[in-house]
């Protein structure tokens, strides 16, 4: 039985790690700046429940091929020197979801900070779609808010 859960959590953690990339890949940084530092979270959540340094050197040595590989796909940084933050930010949060996601398929005890590493950017993407939909369905209700 216990291999079994493990094969789901294997599943789960790939399929929320894939989601995430996914977007990561086609938002602009320079102009979607809020999803880098929704994932930037996951490398708080991991410097917090992590037990080893060993970990928080994993993410940021995978944090700069994380960078090349989006660079390597086209993906755009930003122009302005206030991009950076969010770059960083952002590539460290991928790295670290992927450690957490490591970590949570070995130990069942690693799942919760996982979940919790992953649950503030799919939000995130979960409240712009809903937002975007809204807006079209709408776009009255959108620009009410804006003009209080």
């Amino acid at each position: 039985m216990q291999q079994c859960d493990k094969y789901y959590v294997a599943l789960s953690v790939a399929i929320q790690l894939g989601f995430v990339c996914i977007v990561f890949q086609y938002l602009q940084f320079s102009q979607t700046p809020f999803f880098c530092y929704a994932v930037g979270g996951a490398f708080v959540i991991l410097v917090a429940t992590a037990s080893s340094r060993m970990e928080w050197l994993l993410s940021c040595l995978f944090a700069p091929l994380f960078a090349f590989a989006y660079s390597s796909f086209g993906g755009h940084f930003g122009d302005s020197i206030w991009s950076i933050p969010a770059n960083v930010t952002g590539f460290l949060g991928l790295s670290s979801s992927f450690v957490l996601g490591w970590k949570a398929v070995r130990k069942s005890d690693s799942l919760p900070p996982f979940l919790a590493a992953m649950s503030i950017p799919l939000f995130t993407v979960i409240t712009a779609f809903a937002l975007a939909s809204l807006m079209r369905i709408e776009p009255l209700v959108y620009d009410f808010y804006l003009s209080i």
